[in-house]
């Protein structure tokens, strides 16, 4: 079985896969695993700077999400399940569905069919644009109804909505969940300064 490498950065083997055989694929603790159209995507555990971002606006989505009884917030170990045939399985750095806010989540699902409300991708060294861009594609095709792009290397969040020109957000600016996630607020700052 054959690894096909794009752009030196993200190995993909080169024959289709399903999501029952995604599933099977023993993880390490050096990589993650995606499916993209049938093909196994396995790239690199992000650097110290992407899980910073990560985990400051990961404790602002847990915080409203439980003050105000919203839905349930996920980190990249749960996967989505946005197409079948070929399978698309995608793991944002964070997500927020609004559906499982009455399921039991103490124990988070590895996967979820289907995807969710709001995707969260914090962008790393090794992602490219076009890349970038296939990923929101995805989630707003596949029914995400809200996709934020954090950039550590220019503090900025990209904010795509379905049928909604992109909004670019800086340091100055405030993050807010829209209808996704009502009432959230954060300022772009405070996901990439040192103080919170």
């Amino acid at each position: 079985m054959g690894i096909e490498t794009r752009g030196g950065a993200e190995p993909r083997v080169t024959r289709q896969w399903t999501v029952d055989e995604l599933r099977r694929v023993t993880t390490d603790q050096r990589h993650r695993y995606e499916l993209v159209a049938g093909f196994l995507s396995v790239r690199s555990l992000p650097g110290a700077r992407h899980r910073e971002v990560v985990a400051r606006l990961a404790e602002r989505m847990l915080a409203h999400a439980r003050a105000h009884h919203d839905g349930a917030v996920f980190d990249w170990h749960t996967a989505f399940t946005l197409h079948h045939e070929p399978d698309t399985v995608r793991a944002p750095d964070l997500s927020f569905v609004c559906r499982l806010a009455d399921a039991d989540v103490s124990e988070p699902p590895a996967s979820v069919e289907g995807a969710p409300d709001l995707a969260v991708l914090v962008l790393d060294d090794g992602d490219s644009a076009m890349d970038t861009e296939d990923r929101v594609a995805e989630y707003l095709t596949a029914g995400t109804r809200l996709v934020w792009i954090a950039n550590p290397r220019r503090p900025s969040v990209a904010v795509h909505a379905r049928d909604v020109a992109t909004r670019h957000l800086g340091p100055d600016d405030v993050l807010a969940g829209d209808d996704v996630l009502p009432g959230f607020a954060c300022p772009v700052r405070a996901l990439f300064a040192d103080d919170r």
